[in-house]
């Protein structure tokens, strides 16, 4: 495995129904841009915050699909072979604008 530089990839879950249920809205989204990939937080509702990333698979994304092309999966194959990888993860909140 040669040296890479930190990839980020983003995930945007779908909203669960009990949030759209009171109303809440995603306030993340993915675009392409001239720049590249970007992931729009929006910050109130005419405010947004745009975010670089490499890679951003949106709400329709199924499990096998983002494992598949996420990088996850060679990660996971470095660390077999005994390369230090690491991945972190968080969660998304939603609130209603």
């Amino acid at each position: 495995m040669t040296e890479e530089k930190i990839r980020v990839v983003v995930r945007i879950r779908p909203m669960q129904e009990s949030e759209e249920m009171k109303g809440y809205e995603s306030v993340v989204h993915e675009r392409q841009s001239s720049q590249g990939t970007e992931v729009e937080v929006k910050l109130g509702p005419k405010e947004s915050q745009y975010v670089a990333c490499n890679r951003a698979f949106s709400i329709h994304t199924k499990q096998l699909e983002f494992f598949s092309n996420s990088g996850i999966s060679d990660l996971l194959d470095a660390s077999t072979e005994g390369y230090r990888v690491c991945a972190f993860a968080f969660g998304q909140v939603s609130f209603k604008l």
